[in-house]
């Protein structure tokens, strides 16, 4: 068996702060870039409107069931959804062998958790655990919005705890920012030194398919491309004519 793709982790400090724009905007960069990319949200619970939307933006189609395996109909905590529902609950042998999978089939691994940080997926496992069962690059997305130090100071402690002590941490910004919006990012990083902090800018309302996502991903390459690469300010490859960054 060859090397194993790496896997970049899109968590959020809570739900509704901005992870699918976020995997969606890397994937299609990804796409731009020439990579064999696959996005996955492998839980979902009330709805699989996230997974459609990541499904519909991946240029090499696949099956719902594939990035979505595990999906309930409740809408709390995959764990509490799980036993509401009677379902069976996976462990994490099972998880990491079906994400090693897709790990085996691309050169890079998209994965979108659900919910925050510690959001039970089992008895004995958060997303965080999962990353650090495979390894898994951790980028974690916070509103930039007052309340925002104080969110990310709690996902830096608590990664730290359970052994993630790298990761990128990306302001996602609203459009009607708070005062607060401009100060954020340099307390984050006085507070939050072992992780690279960035700010992506509220870029409205993504239409589904990969169409949606091509321009903003060319819009904002270069920040893309740094949470790619572990926060390096790296070269940035791209299609002809693909535009300049403004505001990343």
């Amino acid at each position: 068996m060859g090397s194993l793709a790496e896997v970049v982790c899109v968590l959020g400090s809570d739900t509704g702060v901005g992870k699918t724009t976020i995997t969606r905007l890397l994937l299609r960069h990804a796409e731009l870039m020439g990579l064999g990319v696959v996005a996955l949200k492998p839980f979902s619970s009330g709805g699989r409107e996230d997974a459609e939307a990541l499904l519909g933006g991946q240029e090499n189609k696949a099956d719902l069931d594939l990035i979505n395996p595990w999906h309930y109909d409740a809408p709390f905590a995959p764990l509490i959804a799980a036993r509401m529902g009677g379902r069976a609950i996976p462990d994490m042998a099972e998880v990491v062998t079906w994400i090693d999978l897709h790990r085996q089939r691309n050169q890079l691994v998209l994965m979108e958790g659900v919910g925050g940080l510690l959001t039970p997926i089992a008895e004995r496992f958060s997303m965080l655990d999962i990353i650090g069962a495979i390894g898994g690059r951790l980028v974690v997305v916070v509103r930039n919005r007052l309340g925002a130090i104080n969110q990310a100071r709690m996902c830096y402690v608590t990664s730290k705890q359970c052994h993630v002590a790298q990761g990128i941490l990306v302001l996602s910004g609203l459009e009607d920012a708070d005062s607060s919006a401009r100060t954020n990012r340099a307390a984050i990083e006085e507070f939050c030194p072992q992780w690279t902090v960035l700010e992506l800018p509220y870029v409205g309302k993504i239409g589904l398919g990969a169409n949606g996502t091509k321009t903003i991903a060319k819009k904002f390459k270069k920040t893309l491309a740094q949470i790619l690469q572990g926060g390096r300010n790296v070269p940035v490859l791209c299609e002809t004519n693909c535009g300049s960054e403004s505001g990343g």
